[in-house]
Protein backbone atom coordinates (compact mmCIF):
# COMPACT_ATOMS: atom_id res chain seq x y z
CA UNK A 1 0.00 0.00 0.00
CA UNK A 2 0.86 3.76 -0.73
CA UNK A 3 0.53 6.82 1.08
CA UNK A 4 1.17 10.08 -0.25
CA UNK A 5 2.26 11.43 3.03
CA UNK A 6 5.54 10.96 5.48
CA UNK A 7 4.40 8.01 7.36
CA UNK A 8 4.41 8.95 10.73
CA UNK A 9 3.92 5.47 12.45
CA UNK A 10 2.63 1.59 11.58
CA UNK A 11 0.56 -0.64 13.65
CA UNK A 12 -0.93 -3.68 12.76
CA UNK A 13 -3.77 -5.03 14.97
CA UNK A 14 -7.36 -6.78 14.17
CA UNK A 15 -6.16 -8.17 10.66
CA UNK A 16 -5.16 -4.07 9.82
CA UNK A 17 -2.36 -2.59 8.83
CA UNK A 18 -2.63 0.91 10.58
CA UNK A 19 -0.25 4.09 9.68
CA UNK A 20 -0.14 7.50 10.47
CA UNK A 21 0.63 10.42 8.08
CA UNK A 22 2.54 13.68 8.74
CA UNK A 23 -1.00 15.81 8.47
CA UNK A 24 -2.44 13.81 11.45
CA UNK A 25 -4.59 10.95 9.30
CA UNK A 26 -4.68 7.42 10.61
CA UNK A 27 -4.84 4.97 7.47
CA UNK A 28 -6.26 1.95 7.90
CA UNK A 29 -5.84 -1.25 5.30
CA UNK A 30 -7.10 -4.67 4.80
CA UNK A 31 -4.00 -6.88 5.36
CA UNK A 32 -5.47 -9.52 4.06
CA UNK A 33 -6.92 -7.88 0.95
CA UNK A 34 -5.85 -8.86 -2.57
CA UNK A 35 -4.89 -6.97 -4.51
CA UNK A 36 -4.53 -4.42 -1.43
CA UNK A 37 -7.28 -2.08 -1.98
CA UNK A 38 -7.25 2.09 -0.99
CA UNK A 39 -7.08 2.59 2.50
CA UNK A 40 -9.57 3.98 5.00
CA UNK A 41 -8.60 7.11 5.98
CA UNK A 42 -9.31 9.01 9.19
CA UNK A 43 -9.13 12.55 10.41
CA UNK A 44 -8.04 13.08 13.69
CA UNK A 45 -5.16 15.58 14.41
CA UNK A 46 -3.99 18.53 12.90
CA UNK A 47 -0.29 17.33 13.21
CA UNK A 48 1.89 13.95 13.17
CA UNK A 49 0.71 12.02 15.26
CA UNK A 50 2.22 8.46 16.93
CA UNK A 51 0.37 5.20 16.83
CA UNK A 52 -0.35 2.11 19.16
CA UNK A 53 -3.04 -0.81 18.87
CA UNK A 54 -4.30 -3.54 20.53
CA UNK A 55 -7.33 -5.11 21.76
CA UNK A 56 -9.54 -4.10 19.16
CA UNK A 57 -7.84 -0.26 19.55
CA UNK A 58 -6.21 2.26 17.98
CA UNK A 59 -4.66 5.02 19.41
CA UNK A 60 -3.01 8.21 18.06
CA UNK A 61 -1.79 10.59 19.90
CA UNK A 62 0.01 13.86 18.25
CA UNK A 63 2.22 16.69 18.53
CA UNK A 64 -0.79 18.98 19.07
CA UNK A 65 -0.92 16.92 22.84
CA UNK A 66 -4.26 15.62 21.48
CA UNK A 67 -4.67 11.91 22.06
CA UNK A 68 -7.74 9.93 20.04
CA UNK A 69 -9.19 6.43 21.07
CA UNK A 70 -10.11 4.51 17.76
CA UNK A 71 -12.61 1.35 17.48
CA UNK A 72 -11.10 -0.65 15.12
CA UNK A 73 -14.43 -2.35 14.49
CA UNK A 74 -15.92 0.98 13.47
CA UNK A 75 -13.27 1.86 10.98
CA UNK A 76 -15.06 1.51 7.69
CA UNK A 77 -18.15 3.00 8.83
CA UNK A 78 -18.93 6.26 6.87
CA UNK A 79 -19.43 7.80 10.79
CA UNK A 80 -16.29 6.42 12.39
CA UNK A 81 -14.67 9.06 14.65
CA UNK A 82 -12.30 8.83 17.41
CA UNK A 83 -12.94 9.56 21.46
CA UNK A 84 -10.51 12.05 22.70
CA UNK A 85 -8.68 11.34 25.66
CA UNK A 86 -9.43 14.28 28.75
CA UNK A 87 -5.46 14.32 29.94
CA UNK A 88 -4.30 17.46 29.92
CA UNK A 89 -0.41 17.00 28.26
CA UNK A 90 2.20 19.21 28.22
CA UNK A 91 4.26 19.41 25.54
CA UNK A 92 3.48 17.67 21.88
CA UNK A 93 3.41 13.28 22.27
CA UNK A 94 6.50 11.83 21.12
CA UNK A 95 5.29 8.33 22.21
CA UNK A 96 2.56 6.14 22.94
CA UNK A 97 1.37 2.71 24.04
CA UNK A 98 -1.56 0.20 24.58
CA UNK A 99 -1.61 -2.04 26.99
CA UNK A 100 -2.21 -5.64 26.19
CA UNK A 101 -5.90 -5.60 27.20
CA UNK A 102 -6.49 -1.93 25.82
CA UNK A 103 -7.83 -0.70 29.48
CA UNK A 104 -4.45 1.29 29.90
CA UNK A 105 -2.00 3.58 28.28
CA UNK A 106 1.26 5.72 28.56
CA UNK A 107 1.98 8.75 26.68
CA UNK A 108 4.85 10.73 26.82
CA UNK A 109 5.97 14.44 25.84
CA UNK A 110 8.97 15.85 24.83
CA UNK A 111 8.47 17.98 28.29
CA UNK A 112 9.69 15.00 30.20
CA UNK A 113 6.21 13.68 31.47
CA UNK A 114 5.36 9.93 30.74
CA UNK A 115 1.31 9.96 31.60
CA UNK A 116 -0.87 6.61 32.53
CA UNK A 117 -4.47 6.93 31.62
CA UNK A 118 -7.76 5.11 31.80
CA UNK A 119 -8.72 4.69 28.35
CA UNK A 120 -12.17 4.19 28.64
CA UNK A 121 -12.85 6.72 30.98
CA UNK A 122 -10.47 9.22 29.55
CA UNK A 123 -8.07 10.50 32.70
CA UNK A 124 -5.24 10.41 33.88
CA UNK A 125 -4.34 7.61 36.65
CA UNK A 126 -0.55 8.92 37.61
CA UNK A 127 2.57 10.37 36.01
CA UNK A 128 6.50 10.09 35.92
CA UNK A 129 8.31 12.95 35.45
CA UNK A 130 11.39 12.46 33.94
CA UNK A 131 13.60 15.35 33.47
CA UNK A 132 12.92 17.08 30.64
CA UNK A 133 16.67 18.56 30.26
CA UNK A 134 18.22 14.76 30.01
CA UNK A 135 15.08 12.79 29.19
CA UNK A 136 12.51 13.42 26.26
CA UNK A 137 10.55 10.15 26.14
CA UNK A 138 10.92 8.45 22.61
CA UNK A 139 10.07 5.21 23.12
CA UNK A 140 7.21 3.14 25.21
CA UNK A 141 6.41 -0.69 25.71
CA UNK A 142 4.34 -2.44 28.33
CA UNK A 143 6.54 -5.55 29.80
CA UNK A 144 5.03 -8.65 30.13
CA UNK A 145 3.73 -8.37 33.09
CA UNK A 146 1.67 -5.71 32.93
CA UNK A 147 2.52 -3.92 35.72
CA UNK A 148 5.07 -1.82 34.66
CA UNK A 149 6.55 -0.12 31.42
CA UNK A 150 9.87 0.25 29.64
CA UNK A 151 10.76 3.59 28.59
CA UNK A 152 13.56 4.67 25.98
CA UNK A 153 14.58 8.05 26.17
CA UNK A 154 16.61 10.51 23.51
CA UNK A 155 19.96 10.49 26.01
CA UNK A 156 20.03 6.46 25.64
CA UNK A 157 18.66 5.32 29.03
CA UNK A 158 16.24 2.89 29.48
CA UNK A 159 14.14 2.86 32.18
CA UNK A 160 11.56 0.05 34.00
CA UNK A 161 8.62 2.11 35.28
CA UNK A 162 5.96 0.44 37.44
CA UNK A 163 2.37 1.46 36.15
CA UNK A 164 0.20 -0.01 38.77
Amino acid sequence: PGVSEPVRAVAAAGGLLLATDERGRLLAWDAAATPPRPPVVLSGHRSAATLTAGAGLALTAADDGGVCVWDLRTLGSPDARPRRLGVALEGAVHAAALSRDGARALVATNRGKVHLCDVARGTELGRLDLDPVDHWSRALLWADDGASAWVGSTHGALFRVGTR
